[in-house]
């Protein structure tokens, strides 16, 4: 972990449904104050690590730690309390509540909300319903809602879903400023390998349920097996 202390480790994971192993005995570390990558092709259990590490679901074995704090059995609310935020493959905002009020159920007063929405560029549109807005603007709102909570750990689901490519840069910049600004450690599940090779200080490779590989971007971009089971030629 390039000399960084581990804010979590999960530690032999594994979750079962209807008999299929979505995860098997996956173990890794997240460095605090780093980015970390979570990658691999659709049904590798990237999700499924988030959905365990939050609590929406119980693994049938292993353990998630962070700061010393074994999180394995704590419901999803004790969870968010220990400052543990997160944002969803599939939004999970209110559609009928405007962006500022989605913002503010993190926790935020609504001075604070502006604030943030502003500083994911989405003040304009914080008196808006967000179902009628781009999925990219409400990717951003998620994010802002996610940011009320102040985290010390992001868990980002797919953040560059729903932009272009050529927004690429924009989403990078925006995580890197929340991680120097909020002083947040990061863990982003991404199939923009654009934004994962820019961001991340570490990556870790998933597939079938099981850590494929492990490293800095360079290493992983290296990997033959990585390149292989996921990369392309």
């Amino acid at each position: 972990m390039n000399g960084s202390a581990a804010m979590v480790s999960v530690e032999g994971l594994s979750i079962h449904f209807g008999g299929v192993a979505a995860l098997s005995d996956l173990s890794f570390e997240v460095g605090e104050g780093q980015i970390t990558g979570l990658i691999g092709p659709n049904g590798a259990g990237k999700t499924t690590c988030f959905n365990c590490i939050t609590g929406l679901y119980r693994p049938s074995a292993g353990t998630v730690v962070f700061k010393g704090q074994n999180l394995t059995r704590l419901a999803p609310h004790r969870i968010a309390g220990r400052r543990i935020a997160r944002t969803f493959q599939n939004l999970e905002l209110f559609p009928s509540m405007t962006a500022l009020e989605n913002v503010m159920v993190g926790g935020a007063n609504r001075a604070r909300a502006l604030e943030l929405l502003d500083y994911v560029g989405q003040r304009d549109n914080a008196a808006r319903i967000v179902h009628g807005l781009p999925f990219g603007a409400r990717k951003m709102i998620e994010i802002a809602r996610a940011l009320a909570m102040e985290p010390e750990l992001l868990l980002l689901d797919e953040p560059a879903s729903g932009f272009g490519h050529d927004a690429i840069g924009q989403i990078g910049d925006t995580i890197e400023r929340i991680r120097s600004d909020f002083k947040t450690t990061i863990l982003m599940v991404e199939h923009s390998m654009q934004l994962v090779m820019r961001v991340c200080n570490r990556i870790i490779v998933l597939q079938s349920g099981q850590k494929l590989a492990e490293g800095d971007p360079a290493a992983i971009a290296a990997n033959p097996a990585v390149i292989e089971a996921y990369l392309g030629s």
